[in-house]
């Protein structure tokens, strides 16, 4: 069975500004290596050897983010990864600050889910990376319960456009449906990108009580456009570390995901598979 994803995959084509972009969140760097030709062709198709860089929230080692060189890529709405959560105690500060840094941020978005007021805000950085800034009076756990002076939390939801949610496959990796929303909510989609404001939105979310969440986000009305098979500048994928990473292949498998193979990797543990959900999300896997 897996845990919720415990960090994130992201192209990246500008990965010093993208550094400096998530320094403004906390995030420092802890690892850095190049993937050779053979690795990252195994693990994104790239034909040629990449960069790539881990940052952290200072002071764990979890609910981080791997930027990996890649092409730019486009920032339009369609199917595939779509961006990163991140709460802050402060969203107009914060929306400021990435701004400063380089971000472009979106109009904050106030809005309810099960009572609960939160207000986001959609902010693309240098590099292609994207992350929606999460405020709001009710949250999940995070880094920031046991530090009143830190303003950003770690990961918290790997977000993804979906045609639709097999929920029974998550479920049967071991996670739990946390959430299955559908709303109609302007705020909502303006903030997402749609340009019929009006569009129904389906919120299906999964973790394991204590990680991040995978966030699925669909759209019954709309024929969303389908996003770039190459690996591209933006979010990727939710990582999940294993401890068997050939049971974790095998149970992929059965369940109805495409696989890719195991191959090395010493910043992810020592080895690293990719996969494909049915429903079209990425998904890595790295040795626990």
């Amino acid at each position: 069975m897996l845990s919720s994803p415990r960090y994130a995959v992201l192209g990246c084509h500008d990965l010093p500004g993208a550094a400096a972009f998530l320094s403004v969140l906390g995030y420092t760097e802890q690892g850095r290596d190049v993937l050779d030709a053979d690795t990252a062709g195994a693990l994104y198709g790239l034909t040629g050897p990449a960069e790539e860089v881990l940052f952290v929230p200072e002071g764990t080692d979890t609910g981080g983010l791997l930027l990996v060189t890649a092409p730019e890529g486009s920032t339009a709405i369609a199917s595939g990864g779509y961006a990163v959560d991140v709460y802050t105690r402060d969203i107009e500060a914060s929306a400021a600050a990435l701004a400063a840094a380089g971000g472009t941020p979106s109009e904050i978005a106030r809005w309810e889910l099960g009572g609960r007021p939160f207000a986001e805000c959609g902010v693309i950085g240098p590099g292609g990376i994207r992350v929606v800034l999460v405020e709001g009076s009710s949250r999940r756990a995070s880094i920031l319960d046991g530090d009143e002076t830190r303003r950003h939390s770690e990961l918290q939801a790997a977000v993804h456009l979906a045609y639709g949610c097999d929920a029974a496959f998550w479920t049967r990796l071991g996670l739990e449906s946390l959430c299955s929303q559908r709303l109609v909510n302007p705020a909502v989609a303006a903030l997402i990108g749609l340009d019929d404001l009006d569009a129904e939105i389906v919120l299906d979310l999964f973790w394991d009580g204590r990680g991040a969440r995978v966030e699925l986000i669909s759209f019954p009305s709309l024929d969303l456009p389908k996003g770039e098979d190459a690996f591209r500048s933006g979010m990727h994928a939710g990582v999940f570390p294993v401890a068997d990473l050939n049971a974790a292949h095998t149970l992929l498998a059965s369940a109805g995901a495409e696989t890719g193979p195991i191959t090395a990797s010493p910043l992810r543990g020592g080895q690293a598979f990719t996969a494909s959900s049915p429903d079209g999300v990425d998904l890595e896997f790295w040795t626990a």
